[in-house]
């Protein structure tokens, strides 16, 4: 078998996944679910939160991207970077199915602008994240030696929606967006 069922009862099929079995409330409803850090966090902050606060302080022409970024996630869950890396394939994996997502929804692919504003992005919401949702914060992480955060990353706060309330604002911001 090569398939999950999802919260609408649809079929995502790994080897051949389908704009079809994409569904924004699947996608929504699991990422609201996920969560961070591989839960290994304070309370539940999950991965839609993560993507509509990126939204929220990114360019206008990045805010899709931003609060999609980690889309396919709701059918790979949330695996911590470092793993990631040890599992041959998983990235071409992860960007084949973000670019049927993208599809179904009619998200043109990033310029290389907006790809690099996304990934400094989502470096500086690991920053802040770190900050506020780890119990230990005084580990050395590497990607952080003589890190600045930038300016408009300062005043977030995490808020800890429950997955009701992170469903919920994914799909509004998903509506706004779209």
């Amino acid at each position: 078998m090569s398939w999950i069922q999802t919260n609408s009862g649809r079929h995502f099929d790994y080897i051949n996944p389908s704009a079809d079995s994409i569904n924004i409330n699947d996608i929504a409803h699991a990422l609201s679910k996920n969560c961070r850090f591989n839960g290994h966090v304070l309370g539940h902050y999950s991965v839609a939160e993560h993507c509509v606060v990126m939204s929220q302080v990114v360019s206008e022409k990045a805010k899709i991207y931003a609060l999609m970024h980690d889309s396919a996630e709701a059918y790979l869950g949330d695996l911590p970077s470092p793993l990631k890396q040890l599992l041959p394939g998983f990235r071409e994996l992860e960007t084949k199915i973000r670019s049927v997502i993208d599809i179904r929804y009619n998200i043109k692919p990033p310029t290389d602008e907006i790809r690099a504003e996304i990934k400094n992005a989502d470096l500086a919401m690991l920053y802040v994240e770190k900050q506020q949702a780890l119990a230990v914060k005084d580990v050395e992480w590497e990607c952080f030696r003589n890190y600045k955060l930038p300016k408009e990353f300062k005043d977030i706060y995490l808020k800890w929606w429950e997955p009701i309330t992170a469903k919920k604002e994914f799909l509004d911001r998903f509506l706004t967006l779209i």
